[in-house]
């Protein structure tokens, strides 16, 4: 099937207890394997997503972290968990997504939490946290946390902290499959959401770029002509600074949710 055109936005504030939740009421148990994602847990190999986004919504379990424990395998990700299928032109903007990890296989990513399908022209901003990484696997992304296919002409701008003995950290995704043309924010000292993050990767796939190579990336002229913040308000002065690609039913490039701010620090 297809899923075209839609467009899921939540009101989120830093520490706020109104925030919209999408993820699992329990924990993911022994042996379960799990996709979760804001659009969609798993766009298997005869789907379709285009021209979608998700901004505003905190991945998490019932205590606000996704917990998963022995031998189960985890994969989260801001827009699907698992994708098989094709999707292009789509966003997603998620504030937070936490996670603990007792013995098990999680691959989470700002996107997507695996890829064996294709994915272009999309990108992904965000806050991913691992509390608890203990035996197993973890792999946490800015975009794709596994990646076994194609992602073309993609970014992401994705803030990535990690505490756990077998938590890996990857830029955009680890090295895998086919990644072209890719790019994701990198060295430097950026704000999203009233927090501060140090971006310093060197693994995986992708081109880590400046905040400012990426405001003047080939796609630079696909500008939000507006930008939508995380209480759904469309501001027109304040313009999201990165290549947009989702449009609404005007046709105007729009994106949803905040964005990082680089910080000049001091010497």
């Amino acid at each position: 099937g297809t899923i075209r055109n839609v467009v899921l936005r939540a009101s989120y504030t830093e520490g706020g207890n109104a925030n919209y939740y999408a993820g699992r009421s329990g924990d993911v148990e022994h042996n379960e394997v799990v996709y979760i994602g804001v659009l969609a847990g798993n766009n298997e190999a005869n789907g379709r997503i285009e021209n979608c986004a998700a901004g505003g919504y905190y991945l998490s379990g019932s205590d606000g972290t996704l917990h998963a424990y022995q031998n189960s395998n985890l994969y989260a990700g801001g827009l699907v968990g698992s994708n098989a299928g094709t999707i292009i032109n789509s966003a997603a903007d998620t504030p937070k997504m936490r996670l603990s990890s007792s013995y098990a296989n999680v691959y989470m990513g700002g996107f997507a939490g695996t890829n064996s399908g294709i994915i272009r022209d999309s990108y992904a901003l965000g806050h991913l946290e691992t509390i608890f990484a203990k035996g197993g696997h973890v792999a946490m992304a800015g975009f794709a946390g596994e990646n076994n296919a194609i992602i073309d002409d993609s970014y992401c701008a994705t803030a990535l902290t990690a505490s756990g003995e077998t938590a890996v950290t990857y830029g955009f995704a680890p090295a895998g499959g086919v990644v072209n043309n890719c790019r994701y924010l990198n060295n430097g000292t950026y704000s999203y959401i009233g927090q501060m993050y140090s971006f310093n990767f060197d693994n995986g796939a992708g081109d880590g770029i400046s905040y400012r190579e990426l405001q003047l990336s080939p796609d630079a002229p696909n500008a939000a002509k507006h930008s939508y913040d995380f209480n759904n308000t469309v501001t027109h002065t304040d313009q999201y600074p990165f290549p947009a690609v989702v449009r609404n039913a005007s046709n105007e490039l729009v994106h949803y949710g905040d964005w990082l701010d680089e910080e000049q620090m001091g010497t």
